[in-house]
């Protein structure tokens, strides 16, 4: 199997993978894996920043209601 993208190789078999040697079913298993912890690596980071957010939004809010707004 020639992957597109040899970059995606190379960071298999600096894992200690070496997809050469694998069926293909198993490279394609080992691949869709990969691909699938990235999609939730994203999600997580993303509902990360939402979160951080909210709460930057609540302490502001507390700030506002302590101190009153500056002027």
């Amino acid at each position: 199997m020639k992957l597109a993208n040899k970059n995606l190789y190379k960071l298999f078999k600096s894992a200690g993978l070496d997809l050469a040697t694998l069926t293909l079913r198993r490279q394609i298993e080992i691949i869709s894996v990969y691909l699938t912890w990235i999609h939730l690596v994203m999600e997580i980071c993303s509902l990360a920043l939402y979160c951080s957010g909210s709460v930057t939004k609540s302490f502001q809010t507390i700030h506002l209601l302590v101190d009153g707004p500056s002027e």
